[in-house]
């Protein structure tokens, strides 16, 4: 995956999720008064709280001087691809430190929260396309966080409507939130592998 910053801070990043085995990475680079691209000091950007295979940087994104990296293999309280969200803030001494980490209010094993993450000027938008939803495995939600008194709060969580308005449905694999685009106004989610059965009465 590759991001670019606004052309008054032209920096480019380059996302390595398989760097060191699967535990992730994040190279940027910044454009010099030549044209050309240079690596970064303090590169490449990471985290000390990375468990193996952590896929840090399978999805990315910023706003002003805020990095958003998600990690959806991390590891959490035992839980095997629960899934995490890194937050990075550029600094004077040290460009891009860790400001802190965003986990799902109710984790799970293999949630993978984390897999696409967006961040608008006010909102952190993740999905957890496998979180399991009214009994219905891998149904999948999104998270939309708000930055509130030095950290990020969940402030509604989404999943496909049927799930509530068609009791009698069981959802399988419906990875709602395996894709989605949001800004400031609007929120727009894939949900690929819906697929309803009724159950027997």
């Amino acid at each position: 995956e590759v991001s670019q910053l606004n052309s008054s801070e032209p920096m480019l990043f380059i996302s390595a999720p398989g760097y060191k085995s699967g535990q992730g990475a994040i190279c940027y680079f910044t454009r010099g008064l030549d044209g050309r691209w240079y690596s970064g000091n303090h590169n490449p950007i990471a985290s000390v709280d990375l468990s193996a295979n952590a896929n840090f940087g399978t999805s990315m994104s910023f706003n002003g001087y805020t990095l958003a990296v998600a990690a959806p293999l991390q590891q959490h309280a035992s839980m095997d691809n629960s899934g995490a969200v890194f937050m990075f803030v550029m600094m004077q001494n040290a460009p891009w430190g860790e400001e802190g980490v965003v986990y799902p209010s109710m984790p799970e094993a293999k949630e993978y929260f984390g897999s696409s993450v967006v961040l608008t000027s006010d909102r952190l938008v993740v999905s957890s396309f496998a979180d399991d939803t009214y009994g219905s495995t891998s149904a999948g939600q999104i998270y939309v966080m708000r930055y509130d008194v030095g950290k990020w709060t969940t402030i509604q969580v989404l999943e496909n409507p049927q799930l509530r308005s068609e009791v009698k449905s069981t959802f399988y694999m419906d990875d709602f939130g395996s894709s989605f685009a949001a800004n400031e106004k609007f929120l727009i989610v894939g949900d690929p592998s819906s697929i309803s059965a009724v159950k027997d009465s």
